[in-house]
């Protein structure tokens, strides 16, 4: 088994999931920056996803937390009978500086624009939909270590999880750039369709989906 990084995460997550043929580009992707890293720091490959939420205890009752996301969805995007789905724009792909954000597409947030739109944006749909899972889920969460302080929530879609030097990794994220606009597949928008809530513990490959529902809570197939 190859080793990609010492710092494992133990919680659940919940990640957001493209819709097709999103879904199948970005696969490609993910696996062509893995396929190219050198030997010595080698890159796992991952789904497509935009982490929703992470930092769930692993300790959490299971059957209590499922049905907790399933009514957390269901509250944010409402039982419309309608197929919903979240339309993210995105920014080109940047180097994050951390190992799980080596490189990504970060969602691109509302601009002044969007102001003339009636209703909410995805952006702020999103964040909202963020904000009230992890209220409902408060009880779930790990406790911080003292003094630590949450990160502010930065939400991307990951490409690539790497331990490179930051040099090397602007050099390959500027010709993954460059290489992925002359063949007109560095994506601009990306559609969420599914919610998956993902048991992450250990390394990458090691990681396992609990279950997947569409955006308004329903149960899909895995």
């Amino acid at each position: 088994m190859l080793t990609y990084h010492h710092d494992f995460p133990t919680v659940y997550c919940l990640w957001l999931l493209p819709a097709s043929p999103e879904f199948e580009l970005l696969q490609k992707q993910i696996k062509q920056l893995a396929k190219e890293a050198p030997a010595d720091s080698p890159s796992p490959t991952f789904e497509p996803h935009v982490t929703f939420l992470s930092g769930l205890s692993l300790n959490a009752e299971m059957e209590t937390l499922v049905s907790e996301v399933r009514d957390g969805l269901k509250s944010w995007m409402g039982d419309t009978g309608i197929n919903q789905t979240l339309d993210l724009k995105l920014d080109a792909p940047i180097n994050g500086g951390s190992f799980y954000t080596a490189i990504i597409y970060p969602i691109q947030q509302d601009s002044s624009s969007d102001d003339d739109i009636p209703g909410p944006t995805s952006y702020s749909k999103l964040i909202a939909g963020r904000s009230a899972l992890q209220a409902r889920l408060q009880r779930f969460f790990q406790p911080l270590p003292p003094a630590q302080v949450p990160k502010p929530y930065f939400p991307h879609l990951s490409l690539q999880y790497s331990g490179l030097p930051q040099d090397r990794l602007g050099k390959i994220t500027r010709e993954f750039v460059q290489g992925e606009r002359d063949k007109g597949e560095l994506m601009e928008a990306v559609r969420m369709d599914r919610c998956a809530l993902m048991r992450c513990e250990g390394e990458t490959e090691e990681w396992t989906t609990v279950e997947i529902y569409d955006l308004k809570g329903e149960v899909v197939d895995k």
